[in-house]
């Protein structure tokens, strides 16, 4: 496994197969692009690519973008798959941001990325069988 991406046992690897902690986003941060992350490390406990909001701090995105009339609600969702495989086969289809960190760090490593994940999921599901993962949602409305 490359060592700049997360691997199991790794506190960041259990984002990829369980529930991602809830964090406030930072709303002022003008450094978006590959360069100015590689350039200046984030903070400690600054919010990482699969972490989610804060159902205040969703709603605090919505109200800095003008809308109005806002509520969140949070819930959770059971994801269900018949094999590990097909979790990844999902992830892979689905998740941008994991996506982008194994086309940005793997290199040559990529389908071993992306088997650590496979194996991942196995390890949380006890074994090479159907698995499921539940995950808090949020779902919000706003008038604009």
């Amino acid at each position: 496994m490359h060592p700049r991406l997360p691997q199991a046992g790794r506190a960041d690897s259990d984002q990829l197969v369980g529930r991602a902690r809830a964090r406030p986003l930072p709303l002022d941060s003008d450094e978006h692009d590959d360069e100015a992350a590689e350039r200046t490390p984030a903070p400690a406990g600054t919010p990482g690519p699969l972490s989610r909001p804060t159902p205040a701090a969703l709603g605090g995105l919505l109200k800095a973008g003008g809308f109005s009339k806002i509520a969140v609600e949070q819930d959770e969702v059971t994801y269900q798959f018949d094999s590990p495989e097909h979790f990844t086969a999902y992830i892979r289809a689905i998740s941008a941001p994991i996506r982008a960190m194994i086309d940005h760090y793997a290199g040559e490593s990529q389908q071993e990325a992306w088997d650590a994940i496979t194996q991942a999921a196995a390890d949380a599901a006890g074994g090479w069988k159907p698995l499921s993962f539940t995950n808090v949602v949020l779902l919000a409305s706003a008038t604009a």
